[in-house]
């Protein structure tokens, strides 16, 4: 019988005969309260349909405790096969709480990196953290500090962690932004706004001031479809003005859309000593979509780029047999909403044509039953083909001083001294690629 008092029967309502429904998607289910921490955490193979309405903090509290569990009954199952394959007696807990310390001593002195790289990957899969998360400075320095320190670290206990490594970081960041924000006084501040739409199709605006002390995050607003309007976001980013001081505010760097171009020409008239300005890497993103959109040639280059990097990444073995012939180099899939990502696209293929070309011609590819379908031999159609490849050279050719741009705009600090050499040296370039064109017609 279930102890009733586990506190997660609280999202669920029971329904009799050992059956209950979410309190979050309705689900109608049936089992112990380890089903529901499981439906809870959005863990599948338990069967039960992972919860799709569940808050994320009620979520990561389900999936901590759903972790606690399992973990627990590993160590009981592994001190039971310790005490069964064993003529001595049951080991103590005390022995069983201590079994990764030999081991880990093991690993180091053998120099077992094997090992270790598993101990990191079950790591983030237990925990169900971004992968993401390993390519941060934050965590990698974090690894080496613990590896200088030597097996004698011992991890911050849960308590320590929130009572006083958290608030003390907390206060730390604090004064680092108290300090920024007195130089706003003699340096004054941009406002910057950055809108955004996470995983679940919800829209964002990021509020953040820069000066040359640094950023500092002042607000997110939500923006539904029905209230993202121009008097809206005016009213929402004319509140953090206030609070910021509009003698302290020089400059708004606003979205190319109309909503904030129009927000923009509302704050200007609002505050007339503060310069409105469009987002220099929105803006070439933009122009990069018109080329997309309206250059015939170029857009079916894209194209034809785009459904092969989409085709063999759509197959994990395809992706491990092309990195067998690439040497481990890959191809770079695109974002839909950055139309500079396709130029990387192509320049990552340009860089491995003649290893794609052996790669759709070798016994291997022909070895996969699906590459026997229509898409696969258009795919093969296209890396054979001369003038795919040639396409894409110019192509990379044409968006390159382009790039150069997007990628001076995008770089940290002050950029905008070396902005119109670079916009004239890429209109020159441009205009000799042209010519260039039309000499060879």
């Amino acid at each position: 019988m279930v102890r009733p008092k586990d506190k997660f029967w609280e999202h669920v309502e029971q329904r009799g005969l050992g059956r209950f429904t979410c309190n979050y998607c309705g689900l109608n289910y049936s089992g112990s309260v380890s089903r529901v921490k499981a439906h809870l955490a959005c863990q599948p193979g338990h069967d039960v349909q992972i919860c799709t309405q569940v808050p994320e903090h009620i979520q990561a509290d389900a999936l901590a405790e759903f972790n606690l569990s399992r973990s627990a009954k590993k160590r009981r199952s592994d001190s039971l096969e310790s005490g069964m394959s064993s003529t001595s007696s049951t080991p103590s807990m005390s022995h069983v709480r201590g079994a990764h310390q030999p081991i880990m001593l093991e690993m180091a002195a053998k120099q077992d990196k094997k090992s270790l790289d598993m101990l990191v990957t079950d790591f983030f899969v237990n925990n169900n953290i971004s992968f993401n998360v390993i390519q941060k400075n934050s965590f990698i320095e974090m690894l080496r500090g613990a590896c200088a320190y030597g097996t004698s670290y011992v991890v911050p206990s849960y308590s320590n962690l929130q009572t006083s490594l958290i608030p003390g970081k907390k206060a730390e960041i604090m004064q680092y932004v108290s300090n920024i924000k007195t130089t706003w006084g003699i340096t004054c501040c941009t406002i910057m706004s950055d809108s955004w739409t996470d995983i679940k199709k919800r829209s964002w605006v990021n509020v953040i001031a820069y000066s040359p002390g640094g950023a500092v995050f002042l607000k997110c607003i939500e923006c539904s479809i029905n209230i993202l309007t121009s008097t809206f976001l005016f009213n929402e980013i004319s509140d953090v003005i206030e609070k910021v001081g509009p003698n302290n505010v020089v400059q708004f760097i606003l979205d190319n859309g109309y909503k904030f171009c129009s927000c923009g020409d509302m704050l200007s008239g609002k505050w007339r000593h503060v310069y409105r300005t469009n987002c220099a890497a929105h803006g070439i993103n933009l122009f990069l979509k018109d080329i997309h959109k309206k250059v015939k040639w170029v857009r079916e280059v894209i194209e034809d780029g785009k459904l092969v990097v989409d085709y063999i990444h759509r197959h994990t073995g395809i992706v491990a047999l092309m990195r067998k012939f690439t040497n481990n180099r890959d191809i770079n899939q695109p974002y839909k909403t950055r139309f500079g990502t396709y130029f990387f696209m192509l320049q990552s293929l340009i860089v491995v044509e003649n290893e794609l070309r052996l790669f759709v011609a070798s016994f291997e590819w022909r070895a996969f039953q699906f590459n026997r379908a229509e898409m696969a031999v258009r795919n093969v159609g296209i890396i054979q083909s001369d003038t795919f490849w040639e396409g894409a050279k110019e192509v990379v050719a044409f968006m390159e001083p382009l790039i150069r741009i997007l990628r001076l705009v995008d770089l940290d600090g002050s950029t905008a001294g070396y902005l119109y050499e670079a916009t004239e040296r890429a209109k020159e370039t441009l205009r000799k690629f042209v010519e260039r064109m039309e000499g060879s017609i």
